[in-house]
């Protein structure tokens, strides 16, 4: 089933580091230092350039993202589900963030003049510390910003590419085996925690506090939630219904209560929140279908 409703995504996101620091040997800041001075030159060729920063955050859109609607599979490979509405959408995000990328980069360094005027630049702001000879040529310095991506459809022990292998094939399918056992559980352990990371925020979100008043007497007041927070959970939900691994029932229950506990707060969306936030009864009852989940899961 795996290998139908899931494939392996891997990126890889690089840019070009624009600091360096060097360390200069110098008498001019020998006064009241002991031992070997040493000025710390840094070297910045963004000089707080405003396009190199929408790059970086570009790249920080792309590691959110992906943290967020992806499962982690094995080293930096991802899990993606293949359920058409969620796919669509990653296409989608994929194809659009690529094309900004590479448009912010282009306007960056859109040619040798620019990154020659960027090197004096930043000789002229420190003088002392420049090595001209840290900065690569304009060609590799534009290569450094890349960003690639690949989809590997899953291999399990049973992958017909490894019944070609006539040498080793026992020890090879055994490995394969361990491989995708280990990987499907460290999944399952992943929905675990963001459900219960999810639940105990959520727990905490409508339930109420026992503060004093300015004279000094005891009050219950409500906790304050944010919007942004409750459209996370409900986002998360919607993820993890795609990503249904579905070979172990616990964990399939867990999503489908997890699921049936958010329903008051979706409905919430509709009028942000706030009949959740005026209605107790409403708070109540998700305070302890939460709770339930934690007793029930144990978790």
């Amino acid at each position: 089933m795996l290998k139908t409703k899931f494939i392996a995504f891997e990126y890889h996101c690089t840019l070009l580091g624009l600091t360096r620091k060097n360390k200069v040997k110098t008498d001019k800041l020998n006064e009241n230092v002991e031992g070997v001075p040493v000025h710390q030159a840094t070297t910045d060729l963004s000089a707080d350039d405003p396009i190199y920063k929408a790059i970086r955050l570009k790249r920080q859109d792309m590691i959110n993202y992906v943290k967020k609607n992806t499962l982690d599979w094995h080293g930096s490979i991802k899990l993606v589900s293949l359920e058409v509405t969620y796919f669509d959408k990653f296409k989608q995000f994929l194809t659009s963030w690529e094309q900004e990328f590479n448009d912010l980069v282009e306007r960056f360094l859109p040619d040798e003049k620019t990154y020659k005027e960027m090197i004096a630049r930043a000789k002229e702001n420190d003088p002392v510390g420049f090595d001209g000879s840290m900065y690569p040529c304009f060609a590799r310095a534009k290569a450094k910003f890349h960003f690639s991506w690949n989809l590997t459809p899953l291999s399990t022990m049973s992958d017909v590419r490894l019944d070609a292998m006539d040498n080793h094939v026992a020890y090879i399918k055994e490995k394969a085996k361990a491989d995708h056992d280990r990987n499907l559980a460290n999944i399952e352990k992943q929905t675990q925690d963001r459900i219960e990371e999810a639940v105990r925020k959520i727990i905490y979100s409508v339930s109420s506090k026992c503060v004093k008043d300015k004279n000094g007497n005891d009050k219950t007041v409500q906790n304050v939630f944010q919007e942004s927070s409750m459209l996370k959970h409900i986002e998360l939900v919607e993820m993890l219904n795609s990503f249904n691994i579905g070979n172990n029932q616990r964990i399939s229950d867990l999503i489908a209560d997890f699921d049936k506990a958010m329903n008051p707060i979706k409905r919430g969306k509709k009028d942000d929140f706030e009949s959740l936030r005026q209605n107790e009864d409403e708070r109540l009852k998700v305070k302890a279908d939460m709770e339930n989940i934690l007793a029930k899961f144990n978790i």
